[in-house]
């Protein structure tokens, strides 16, 4: 470490024109960009520090931390931050619908207690560790989403966030370019099972992978769908071109939804995650819709399918009777006990 070594970072960054003032510079190397090349730039917008790898030549200015590797001292320092938080953390992976799904859970539970979440589309081995290092004493939870392209990547980003809660939102034909076929992609998301052994993981009921994530799964879980079985569904589906109703059961108390959002070729997951009380909830897409639970506006521009997949054959889009099908889907889970959920040997 060299320079001052007493100074208050305001947030972490990898891209130079973001730095601010406060900032501190995680330079990483690309096929096309070599981030070293970079620091004299977020030095000047306002980054107070740097890591440096190891052998580099830079003109040490600030705060210069030399390490072996950027991104692995960023990935260790983000896994040192989430082990000294206590709360829980929610991970959302799926084929379908993450970032809707943690739009909606974020938006029903920010006025519930202070929350992080993944913000814009860092939900990768870059921008989870970011997103961790924004971490402050007035958080409660943390929501996290993660999307993977190949095999053991989630098992990686795991390691750093150590879910407490893990969502699946659907199992698809997604990135089969690096996970091979549908079950590769079944394999890689199941990998987030590996690490709620004292957790709780959210699965959906409908989907035709759902037995084989749910025996892989050691600890608690809940099914969710539009599956009689499933512990929160959705029932009496009904589309409309103002956005679809339907009717949200979960406990044996059934809640009557109403979400502005199209639904002939979009679906969507309406949330009802922390509440067991029901009140006027607004959300909306451009308009303003009903759901139960809370006062909120959002955008939800992620606007998709939580079935089985969100295609029908390779590459080609859901038809409207597919879409229709599956397009409402219920997730309830108590304030009450965030644990709350089935034991691994009940069906």
């Amino acid at each position: 470490v060299q320079g001052l070594s007493a100074a208050r970072i305001s947030k972490f960054t990898t891209d130079s024109r973001t730095a601010g003032e406060g900032s501190f510079f995680v330079p990483l190397k690309g096929p096309r960009f070599e981030g070293h090349d970079f620091i004299k730039d977020a030095r000047l917008c306002g980054a107070i520090g740097y890591f440096k790898a190891s052998g580099r030549k830079v003109p040490v200015d600030g705060i210069c931390i030399e390490v072996a590797d950027p991104l692995v001292a960023l990935q260790k320092l983000a896994g040192e931050t989430r082990r000294r938080f206590k709360g829980p953390v929610v991970v959302i992976t799926g084929s379908n619908g993450k970032t809707t799904t943690k739009e909606m859970i974020g938006t029903i539970l920010k006025d519930k207690s202070p929350l992080l979440k993944t913000e814009g589309n860092l939900n990768n081995h870059i921008g989870l560790p970011l997103t961790l290092l924004n971490l402050r004493n007035e958080h409660r939870l943390i929501l996290l989403e993660i999307g993977i392209n190949h095999p053991g990547e989630l098992r990686g980003l795991c390691e750093i966030a150590r879910p407490t809660i893990g969502l699946i939102t659907s199992i698809g034909e997604t990135h089969l370019e690096g996970l091979e076929n549908i079950e590769g992609v079944a394999e890689a998301k199941g990998e987030l099972l590996d690490f709620l052994d004292h957790g709780t993981a959210v699965l959906n009921r409908d989907s035709p992978f759902f037995q084989k994530l749910k025996s892989r799964q050691k600890g608690k879980w809940i099914g969710f769908g539009l599956s009689d079985d499933a512990d929160v569904r959705g029932t009496d589906l009904s589309i409309q071109a103002s956005g679809m109703s339907f009717s949200l059961v979960f406990q044996e108390k059934k809640y009557p939804v109403h979400l502005s959002v199209p639904g002939t070729r979009s679906g969507i997951i309406p949330v009802s995650f922390g509440t067991t009380e029901v009140r006027d909830h607004r959300v909306a897409r451009r308009g303003k819709g009903h759901c139960g639970c809370l006062q909120c506006q959002s955008d939800f521009d992620d606007c998709v399918t939580s079935d089985a997949g969100g295609h029908g054959k390779k590459g080609e889009k859901n038809d409207d009777r597919r879409t229709r099908r599956h397009a409402g889907i219920g997730i309830g889970i108590p304030k009450r006990s965030l644990s709350f959920g089935r034991d691994c040997g009940k069906t």
